[in-house]
Order: structure tokens, then C-alpha cells, then sequence
């Protein structure tokens, strides 16, 4: 789960809720506008910080792995916009999911097909590659994806939202952490 500020305002949150279903069509996939009321601050007590309200769940897809990261979106003159992106991925191939984040809502922006096929088998035992993590690097033009026993970079384009694959890895067991060093020179996995 995760939750995005809702561009142009204050006090309104979009929460995401990324599930999986195992016929990849039922939408297990969710997000929420929250809304934080609080009181004004002279009407402030111990414990008392206002209410919250949670609008209905908005579908998003049904066969999305568990894997989710916001960055923000950037104008073409490379500065920050008021939107974001969800980057997610879909189940049993090899398609990314890239939502932009607006004052509207979360709305599919592109489907990108690239990099490795997850894995999925029904036979005992079975196996799905549905948990995993993304990681971007500071300045949001490369981000690694470990899910499985796989470890993928990509570039990214933050303006247009272009997924290009540079590089797999195939051989880590277990990879479950990702983290970039400062010039982003280096991708460390943890396992």
C-alpha cells in the first residue's frame, strides 16, 4: 500500500492497495481518495487531530504484482509537475503498468512491454512471482525491479514515462532490497 498527496491540495490522499488475484481478472487492485479533516488548531486537544473520510474504492487492474513505486512526473523542461506516476507491474509476463497520478485520480497512462517474463506455474508447487520491490535512483532515470530470483534495470523517462531495459540478472536467490549509491554508479541487492 501506498499513499500519493492528490496534486492541488492539502489535505486529499489517493491510497493504493495492490492485491492479486489467481484468475488475473477479478480487479484485486484498489485505490481510495482519503480526506484529512482537522480541527483549527485553537480548538486542538490532547488526542484530538480531526476525522478522515475514504471516498469508494476505484478499481485499478486485477493481475498487478505487489510491487509499487510513486515518482514524480517532470515537465518536458525537466522541472517538477504537480502529477506523479504509479509504476506497477502485471502478473505472468512482462508488462509494466504506468499510471499517472492527477487531481482526477489514478488513470492507466501506458502498458510498456519490457524486460523479463515473471514467473507463474500452477503445477505443485506453485509459483508466483507477485511480491517484489521497485527502487529508483535519486534523480528518477534509472530504477531496478527484484521479483523472483531476478534482479532488472531500467531507464526511465520521467517527462513521458518511456521503460527501457538495460540489464537481468537471473542468478541472485532471494533478492528482496535494492538501493542505488549517490551518483547512482552502483545498484546494491539485498538478500
Amino acid at each position: 500500500d501506498r499513499v500519493y498527496p492528490v496534486p492541488g491540495s492539502t489535505n486529499e490522499f489517493f491510497l493504493t492497495h495492490l492485491g492479486h488475484s489467481t484468475n488475473g481478472t477479478t480487479p484485486m487492485s484498489k485505490y481510495y481518495k482519503v480526506t484529512v479533516n482537522t480541527l483549527p488548531s485553537g480548538d486542538l486537544q490532547a488526542g484530538v487531530t480531526g476525522n478522515i473520510s475514504l471516498g469508494s474504492a476505484q478499481n485499478l487492474a486485477g493481475n498487478l504484482t505487489q510491487a509499487q513505486a510513486g515518482i514524480p512526473k517532470l515537465n518536458a523542461d525537466g522541472s517538477l509537475s504537480d502529477d506523479y506516476w504509479l509504476l506497477t507491474h502485471e502478473t505472468c509476463n512482462d508488462k509494466f503498468r504506468l499510471y499517472e497520478v492527477t487531481s482526477a485520480g489514478i488513470n492507466l497512462s501506458n502498458d510498456v512491454n519490457v524486460g523479463p517474463n515473471l514467473v507463474c506455474s500452477t503445477t505443485f508447487p506453485p509459483q508466483y512471482d507477485v511480491i517484489g520491490t521497485f527502487k529508483f535512483n535519486s534523480c528518477y532515470t534509472q530504477f531496478a525491479m527484484a521479483m523472483g530470483n531476478k534482479v532488472s534495470l531500467f531507464s526511465f523517462d520521467a517527462n513521458t514515462g518511456a521503460i527501457v531495459e538495460l540489464a537481468t540478472d537471473n542468478t541472485i536467490t532471494q533478492p528482496f532490497g535494492l538501493e542505488f549509491s549517490n551518483n547512482s554508479d552502483y545498484l546494491y541487492v539485498y538478500r
